[in-house]
């Protein structure tokens, strides 16, 4: 038994797998096409990307990513071989940091899904990681101010169903949180 690895979250398990160098450039684009696929590049978008790239993509994040080439799956499948999980998961929370996943987005991360060989079950799964991790930052950053745990319990609602969550996602991080959801006021 790996205790250290036994210890981190479903989250933690895929996203600790090391990145070439070439899988990173190749998350970098994927990520910055699939931020723009819908015609805009939301802030929290923009913020995830440069955080995540360390600034390399430079003041103007529109025009270097429309400088970037288009991916064709074939180049997704050989470059991202042995870090798939790692590239789709990454993928998909990028897509759910705005609050909204739109329909835009699931076609690319699908595309990306099929691209890099991943089956339909792995890929909800994937992409139930994904969410849980998003709902779990959005309750711990909802819990580190004074507030009603109704309110709270309701926002957190809102954000699940605007990324897609399922309800029994929402629910297990309402009750891990403590966020309580009573009759609206």
């Amino acid at each position: 038994l790996d205790f250290e690895r036994f210890l981190m979250t479903d989250f933690e398990q895929v996203v600790s797998k090391e990145l070439t160098d070439d899988q990173k450039n190749l998350l970098a684009s994927m990520m910055g096409k699939l931020a723009a696929c819908d015609g805009n590049i939301d802030p929290f978008e923009a913020d995830f990307l440069q955080s995540f790239l360390g600034g390399q993509l430079g003041e103007d994040l529109s025009s270097a990513i429309r400088q970037m080439p288009d991916l064709e799956n074939e180049d997704i499948a050989s470059r991202a071989s042995g870090a798939e999980e790692t590239v789709y998961l990454f993928c998909t929370l990028l897509s759910c940091v705005d609050e909204h996943v739109d329909e835009k987005e699931r076609e690319t991360l699908n595309r990306y899904g099929k691209a890099l060989g991943l089956e339909e079950k792995r890929r909800d799964e994937l992409n139930s990681i994904a969410r849980r991790q998003v709902l779990n930052q959005c309750a711990d950053a909802m819990n580190s101010v004074p507030g009603d745990a109704d309110d709270k319990g309701r926002a957190l609602a809102a954000v699940g169903e605007r990324i897609r969550a399922t309800e029994a996602e929402i629910k297990e991080v309402q009750v891990k949180y403590e966020l309580t959801v009573g009759p609206a006021v």
